[in-house]
């Protein structure tokens, strides 16, 4: 990827939701203009472990950062709470939080229980503003910060299937706008998507997503508070 100059050495990135090609790519986006990278998983399984370890070591072998990788219930307050603690306490304060947990689940809507629905909010909303909370916590304390939410486009396009993902997105995209408000030091902003489905990117698509959020986590965005820029191309399964 191209930096255009934008230098992150001496930052702490946290990327949530590292299990991803597409998480995969904005953390070795940031990594590969200096910035120290740590992940986490969404939920405490192995398999997911095993991806979150497995994008941080890609990171250190692309730029030689560190950083740490952490496997918990991004649902569970507590558990954020700790984790951050502990980064913060073993690498250095988080400076910036790209929260990357989106998995597309289409479902009609006729068909669809409550059960469902909860299921689509806690994949992606719940994670987002637990998240956010915690480290807009600590940002918000030391009057700087960095905060890049992913948004699928499906936040206000219509698709079959989409109504539930749709609106746990529009919901996500919500929370951007009103951070940013709510925060005036802390630049919060979000990075939007097409549909993903946790496929391969291919080099294009990840290079432009890298640029985005390399721009949105850098002083270029010291002045942008509550935007979406987005990334208007397919995403999943066209690697090359």
């Amino acid at each position: 990827m191209t930096s255009n100059g934008r230098d992150l050495r001496g930052k702490h990135a946290l990327v949530t939701g590292a299990t991803t090609p597409l998480a995969r790519a904005l953390a070795v986006g940031l990594a590969e203009v200096g910035a120290n990278v740590s992940v986490t998983t969404t939920t405490s399984v192995l398999a997911e472990e095993v991806q979150a370890n497995s994008i941080l070591n890609e990171c250190w072998a692309a730029a030689g950062v560190s950083g740490q990788a952490r496997t918990l219930d991004l649902t569970d307050p507590a558990a954020v709470e700790s984790a951050l603690a502990a980064l913060e306490r073993e690498v250095a304060p988080v400076d910036i939080l790209v929260n990357a947990t989106q998995a597309v689940r289409l479902v009609a809507t006729l068909d669809a229980t409550v059960e469902d629905f909860r299921a689509q909010l806690d994949r992606h909303t719940t994670t987002t503003f637990v998240a956010c909370q915690a480290a807009g916590r600590r940002m918000t304390e030391r009057g700087a910060g960095r905060i890049v939410n992913l948004v699928s486009l499906a936040s206000d396009r219509v698709a079959s299937g989409a109504s539930l993902f749709s609106a746990s997105q529009a919901a996500i995209l919500g929370l951007t706008r009103a951070l940013s408000a709510e925060w005036p030091t802390v630049s919060v902003n979000a990075l939007g998507i097409e549909f993903y489905d946790g496929g391969a990117l291919s080099a294009a698509s990840a290079a432009a997503l890298q640029e985005v959020v390399v721009t949105l986590a850098s002083d270029d965005a010291q002045e942008m508070h509550g935007e979406l820029l987005t990334v208007d191309g397919p995403l999943a399964d066209r690697a090359e």
